[in-house]
């Protein structure tokens, strides 16, 4: 989902802050994304043993879908790149 979301993410970033500061919220940005994938591992790896994979997968699926629907219906997240007196 990373690969996904992240182009759209960088956009609305460099569109809404400073250049004077973009390189350090990209640096925090992309270290916290980067941080994700250890700490994934981290979770998958015991959930995969005692359950199995199979089931790691499904709840993941169903984790990124719910994390979807709730993105799709929450207002100010869906206008995020408007400002906030534009926000209806």
């Amino acid at each position: 989902m990373v690969a996904i979301t992240d182009r759209a993410i960088i956009a609305i970033l460099q569109a809404k802050i400073d250049n004077e500061y973009q390189g350090r919220v990209m640096t925090l940005f992309g270290s916290i994304i980067n941080l994700s994938g250890p700490v994934g591992l981290i979770a998958a790896g015991p959930v995969s043993d005692a359950f199995g994979i199979q089931i790691w997968f499904i709840t993941a699926g169903i984790l990124i879908f719910t994390s979807m629907v709730f993105g799709f219906f929450n207002k100010p997240l869906m206008n995020m790149d408007q400002g906030p007196d534009q926000v209806p």
